[in-house]
């Protein structure tokens, strides 16, 4: 069995790019300093963790949803491997974009401009999906609930659908806020890390540091990210309990109807015996009766409807729905 091909966007500290490829074997003599273990962060067959960043003495590796690069001081290679569900248009305008922002030159570290990118990006792309899809979807659900068409929400072909797609990016928003606000939670000291190749003395812990106030803000977009699709989740959750009780409440009434008509089956059935008692070979001196006929239907008319009122009371009035 052949080994497995990685292949990476290759983008220069001037914009230049190209397409590269590496074999596994090649990743400790190409990032010198990798062990086994980190190409998790770039194979998503081996990947135990949705979000990652790890830091080593020559090179950064980032994991965020569909965003896969290791990171240099003069290169970044974004992983050409495209997340399910995702069009490879999305990878691509990352790259694009993130080529014309270090064409502009703009920045005093290449590698935290690139994380700078590589964060607004994820932040851009959540925003749009909770704001653009999720939302306007969500609203409409609970709006079939406000207009009691709860029918409808019942029926509504898209809602489960919605609500596992809001499932599905939930737990990603809350994956990359909770890395966030674990790396927010180092000791200052413990960001030289990213400061690839290069002495970056802090002196007073207290001054503020680009790296450190980068973390800050995304790890607060982060949150905002993960607050509204808790939000949204919350109010889906709601429609999913209306819809239950809605569903409850129908399978109920269903359920005393059906016993309704088996109580009125067992009341003929039972005032049949009379019409079985005038059919034996005996007197039953109404043969020459002119009302005989009446007199009969009369019986179990009163006996019917005697059996159902009594039974009615007997099973529905003692079960509680």
């Amino acid at each position: 069995m052949s080994a497995p091909i990685y292949r990476f966007m290759r983008i220069d500290k001037n914009g230049a790019n190209n397409i590269v490829s590496y074999t596994k074997q090649d990743f400790p003599k190409c990032f010198p300093g990798m062990v086994e273990r980190d190409v998790h962060i770039i194979d998503k067959n081996l990947q135990f963790k949705n979000s990652a960043i790890i830091a080593r003495d020559n090179f950064i590796m980032v994991k965020l949803y569909y965003i896969r690069c290791i990171i240099d001081r003069t290169h970044v290679y974004i992983s050409q491997t495209v997340e399910e569900n995702l069009p490879l248009i999305k990878l691509s305008e990352f790259e694009n974009g993130l080529i014309r922002i270090i064409k502009n030159k703009n920045y005093d570290s290449f590698e935290l401009r690139v994380l700078e990118y590589i964060f607004s990006s994820i932040k851009d792309y959540f925003d749009d999906i909770i704001d653009n899809i999720l939302n306007p979807q969500v609203s409409r659900i609970y709006g079939l609930i406000e207009n009691d068409q709860i029918s409808s929400l019942v029926t509504h072909k898209d809602y489960i659908k919605i609500n596992k797609y809001l499932i599905s990016i939930k737990q990603k928003v809350d994956d990359i806020y909770g890395l966030f606000n674990g790396i927010t939670l180092w000791k200052y000291n413990e960001f030289d890390e990213f400061y690839i190749g290069r002495e970056h003395n802090y002196g007073d812990e207290k001054r503020n540091d680009p790296l450190v106030d980068l973390m800050e803000i995304y790890k607060g977009h982060f949150e905002e990210n993960s607050d509204n699709a808790n939000s949204l989740e919350a109010t889906m959750n709601s429609s999913v309990t209306i819809a239950n009780m809605h569903i409850a409440y129908t399978r109920n009434e269903i359920a005393k109807f059906d016993i309704s008509v088996n109580i009125m089956m067992l009341s003929m059935m039972v005032a049949s015996l009379v019409t079985g008692s005038f059919g034996m070979n005996v007197n039953n001196y109404l043969e020459d009766d002119k009302y005989a006929f009446i007199i009969i239907c009369g019986i179990l008319f009163i006996v019917t409807i005697i059996l159902y009122f009594v039974g009615k009371s007997i099973f529905i009035s003692r079960i509680k729905f």
